[in-house]
């Protein structure tokens, strides 16, 4: 893993490493993919997708904005076997509203404090800075 100035605050890539960074340090993976599926209620053979946005500090119309507009996105999917997980973080104070007819598994997870291990464990993760 490579060395980490935190007086730098551009964006690095680590892709390949087992680490997710989060100025000013790393938070690293601590689980096996399949034991964090495990534990979240996710089938081995799902395709996880996580959608996380930041929501504090003025910015939640944004976020619900970001949620609504993915899930729409999502629902159109067709794959069976997709399950959704949204990563909402400790300032976002509002509601997601979830689609009536919403086709997939979906789980709610507020203050993640092992995020590195779910997006690890993730096929895919879309996210929105704010």
């Amino acid at each position: 893993m490579r060395d980490h100035d935190s007086t730098n605050t551009s964006s690095s890539s680590i892709a390949g490493d087992r680490a997710c960074e989060r100025r000013p340090f790393f938070r690293t993976v601590t689980t096996d993919p399949a034991e964090t599926r495990e534990t979240l209620g996710v089938s081995p053979h799902a395709r996880l997708v996580v959608l996380m946005s930041n929501g504090g500090r003025g910015h939640e119309n944004k976020a619900r904005e970001h949620f609504a507009y993915s899930l729409a996105i999502l629902s159109r999917v067709k794959q069976p076997d997709l399950s959704v997980l949204l990563a909402l973080g400790p300032l976002f104070r509002s509601q997601v509203e979830i689609p009536a007819e919403f086709p997939h598994r979906i789980t709610v997870l507020r203050e993640a404090r092992n995020l590195a291990n779910v997006l690890y464990a993730a096929n895919l993760a879309v996210c929105r800075s704010g």
